[in-house]
């Protein structure tokens, strides 16, 4: 039941009813409160109404109190033990939040460091084969058309063979960057998403 705070008019009329005939049960309610006190629960404030001789309307006695709150209760102690249970659950929520926020992301990544390497080790080897391939193909090439055209002279013939190695190591650069290059786009090209 609420608790109104006690005025001056409400003490007085406490007092005045005090001093009349009552039943047991209303003087013992009345008494354990007293003509004094700093709130009433409303019981009281709706006996006192009832026993006034000049029965006041509830809201007149009420004039000027309030509703007494009670105090909040005390905090309670946390466990020490808890908050750093809590405190781990946390990080490990953020941390398992983070590696789904970023598993799209690092998916490539994982992929190329995982597969990639092998596929780079494969494409490496069979690139260094090429190349010495052909360059050995292009040096015979410069070398025996060299030998048809000016005949055996193995300085000349060298030196064209020399040549046509130039000349195949110039193709297989522009081969390689341009290769590259479409990889880098291909890879660049497939992360973006499409719009519409």
């Amino acid at each position: 039941m609420p608790t109104m705070v006690a005025t001056q008019m409400l003490r007085e009329a406490v007092a005045e009813v005090m001093r009349t005939d009552l039943e047991k049960d209303e003087m013992r309610l009345l008494k354990m409160h007293g003509a004094k006190a700093e709130t009433y629960p409303l019981e009281v404030v709706e006996l006192v109404c009832k026993r006034l001789a000049s029965k006041p309307h509830l809201y007149e006695i009420l004039r000027g109190s309030t509703i007494a709150c009670p105090p909040p209760p005390p905090p309670k102690k946390k466990n020490a033990e808890n908050e750093k249970r809590l405190a781990q659950i946390k990080r490990e929520l953020e941390e398992r939040e983070y590696a789904n926020m970023v598993k799209d992301v690092r998916r490539s990544e994982i992929a190329a460091e995982g597969v990639g390497g092998m596929q780079t080790y494969k494409s490496q080897l069979g690139e260094g084969m090429s190349i010495i391939f052909s360059k050995a193909t292009a040096f015979a090439i410069g070398y025996y058309a060299s030998r048809t055209v000016h005949g055996v002279d193995t300085v000349h013939n060298a030196i064209c063979g020399l040549l046509g190695l130039i000349i195949g190591l110039m193709v297989d650069g522009t081969l390689l960057i341009l290769r590259s290059a479409s990889e880098i786009r291909n890879s660049e090209g497939g992360g973006k998403t499409k719009s519409r």
